[in-house]
């Protein structure tokens, strides 16, 4: 037997996040500040902005539009403007996101 359940989400409210464009059109770095910033990047938000992820060592755990993922060595990602994202911070690979 299975079961078929969905959720209609339409009634939570998810924070939305700019790219500051008035200093640059792309930017690239660690994303170190996943963990500066782990009140914001553990709950669900959009960004109004694509990312790109790349892994270049361990796993980084997430979701994309309340899916979950994992993303391993040598792998990239990448999310579009308006995409529910959430991550997971238990663990600390090493990669790097452009914006």
């Amino acid at each position: 037997m299975y079961l078929y359940l969905c959720i209609v989400m339409s009634a939570v409210d998810i924070k939305r996040y700019a790219f500051n464009a008035s200093t640059r059109s792309i930017e690239a770095k660690t994303l170190d500040y996943l963990w500066e910033k782990a009140k914001q990047t553990t709950i669900a938000h959009r960004a109004e902005f694509y990312q790109l992820i790349w892994i270049e060592q361990g796993v980084l755990h997430l979701s994309i539009d309340f899916e979950n993922l994992q993303l391993k060595t040598s792998q990239a990602l990448l999310i579009s403007p308006g995409q529910v994202c959430q991550f997971s911070l238990d663990s600390y690979p090493r990669f790097t996101s452009s914006v």
